[in-house]
């Protein structure tokens, strides 16, 4: 572990961490066979849709944030929007975070687009007639 950094921080990277957290999660599924049975349980008595209702629901809430319409040409289809991360993932190791509260709490760097525009910008960099980049 390096002393530079966070004084609160447990280990030196993010893979580290990672590399912790999958052993003490296998660790503790090995000390609790009898729980994996309940879980999966649990989980199979759920509605079917229940994790894309709960996916639909937070994703409408995200576009509601965010003003719910394309920046560009103002499309209010909620199944013809993305949410476009605006400080591009090129060369990240991690992807930014997607959830409501990460959204809610950094605005500045998310926009709406159609999925025309968000196809254009992917493609050519630019959305054409607008100052939008890449």
């Amino acid at each position: 572990m390096s002393g530079i950094g966070d004084a609160n921080r447990q280990h030196c990277s993010k893979e580290c961490a990672k590399n912790h957290a999958a052993k003490t999660v296998s660790t503790w599924q090995a000390e609790h066979p009898e729980m994996r049975t309940t879980y999966r349980k649990n989980q199979l008595t759920k509605d079917p849709g229940y994790e894309r209702k709960r996916w639909q629901d937070r994703r409408g809430r995200i576009l509601d944030l965010l003003g719910g319409e394309c920046v560009v040409c103002g499309v209010t289809n909620p199944y013809w929007l993305h949410v476009d991360f605006i400080p591009t993932g090129r060369g990240q190791t991690y992807r930014h975070p997607r959830h409501y509260r990460y959204v809610s709490e950094h605005l500045d760097e998310f926009r709406i687009l159609c999925a025309n525009h968000h196809y254009e910008l992917t493609l050519t960099g630019r959305i054409k007639g607008t100052d939008i980049t890449q």
